[in-house]
Parts: structure tokens; sequence; C-alpha cells
């Protein structure tokens, strides 16, 4: 796996989860910000705590939903503070279901 993508740090902080990084790429016309963890020296950070990724969906509905990614399934905290797992696999279903901008169905022209 390249460690050219667009999920920061995730080569230092969440090496373990470098295989799922191929399928969330494939969504990343749908997802506005990444990050990974944990980082030392960030607030919440603690020793021990499981490698993450982090990322930012950029829905219709403009609500902000950040989906924490880690190696057993995804959580996501709704705005109301309710906090939700759900597998791997229906993160996937859910970002393809969600509507995509033109420009992830276009071609650079050479």
């Amino acid at each position: 796996m390249s460690t050219n993508t667009k999920i920061p740090g995730w080569a230092r902080f969440a090496p373990s989860l470098a295989h799922l990084l191929p399928q969330l790429l494939e969504h990343e016309a749908v997802l506005a910000g990444y990050s990974s963890g944990p980082q030392p020296g960030y607030s919440g950070y603690a020793p021990g705590c499981p490698e993450s990724l982090a990322v930012l969906v950029d829905n219709p509905w403009g609500e902000e939903q950040w989906v924490l990614i880690r190696a057993d399934g995804c959580e996501y905290c709704d705005p109301e503070g309710d906090l939700f797992s759900l597998s791997h696999a229906e993160f996937w279903q859910y970002l393809r279901q969600l509507p995509r901008p033109l420009y992830s169905f276009c071609r650079p022209i050479n």
C-alpha cells in the first residue's frame, strides 16, 4: 500500500489498518476529511488505545458525520451524542449509496 494517500499518518499511527485503505479510498468522493491515531500529544490520547482511522463523511444532509474505523468495526456518534456501532461492510454499504458529486464520475483530459 502506498503511503501517498489523503489519510495523514496512517502508516505511522494505524499501520494495522492498511488492509482497509483500498476499500475506504473507493469512496473518496464522499469523504471530506481524514485522520488516524492514536497520536501522542493530542487531547484524548491514551497509551494502548486501539489504532483507528477517522473519516468525515460528506453527506447531502449537511450533518457532520465522523466515523471511527477500527480493526473490529466502526463507531459513529450522532449529533445528540448517542454512540452507534456498525461493521466495515455496513459502513462501505452506507458510503456506496450516498449521492456522489459529478467530478467523481469524470476522467482527466490529457
